[in-house]
């Protein structure tokens, strides 16, 4: 079943529109581990167009896989996310953020600890926490703020600041 949705993901490649096509019925299938697949394509895409004019759609269906019913799904939407921050500059990345930024947020109080665990590397990574408060609080100022800084309190940032957060050395879920 997944090989033959991964034919399917294959078969489209090429124009932006026409992986669209495809990948959107894949992400929205019944079997959870399909749209775990459609999310990693996604994901593919963005990490080598994130700046593209055509990639806002690819981020959507990146956020639905982030607002899963499933964790696995929900774990994997962070997963690539994280990965497309860390292969794309900021400035590329910068017009998804407010769109990919804020489920990312919600996701830190999950109850599954795999989702939280994931959401909290990229946050980390995102808002580059490591660089300190001020870095991380002009990223999500700029992501639009409002809900955002909302989810992403000082103290939530102080606190990941605090924690080391492997999230480069870590595979991809």
């Amino acid at each position: 079943m997944l090989e033959l949705a991964w034919q399917r993901v294959e078969a489209c490649s090429g124009a932006p529109a026409r992986l669209l096509a495809c990948l959107t019925p894949i992400a929205a299938d019944e079997r959870a581990v399909v749209r775990e697949l459609a999310c990693r394509a996604c994901g593919a895409w963005l990490v080598r167009h994130a700046g593209a004019d055509t990639s806002r759609p690819f981020a959507e269906l990146l956020v639905k896989a982030m607002t899963d019913e499933v964790s696995d799904v929900r774990r994997s939407g962070l997963a690539v996310f994280r990965l497309v921050a860390k292969a794309s500059p900021a400035e590329q990345l910068r017009p998804l953020l407010p769109l990919l930024l804020l489920p990312a947020a919600e996701a830190l109080t999950d109850a599954s600890a795999p989702v939280k665990a994931a959401a909290e590397r990229v946050v980390y990574r995102v808002c580059n926490v490591e660089a300190g408060l001020e870095q991380a609080q002009a990223i999500i100022a700029a992501a639009g703020g409002g809900p955002i800084r909302a989810k992403l309190t000082d103290g939530v940032l102080r606190r990941l600041q605090r924690e080391v957060l492997d999230s480069d050395d870590e595979a991809a879920a």
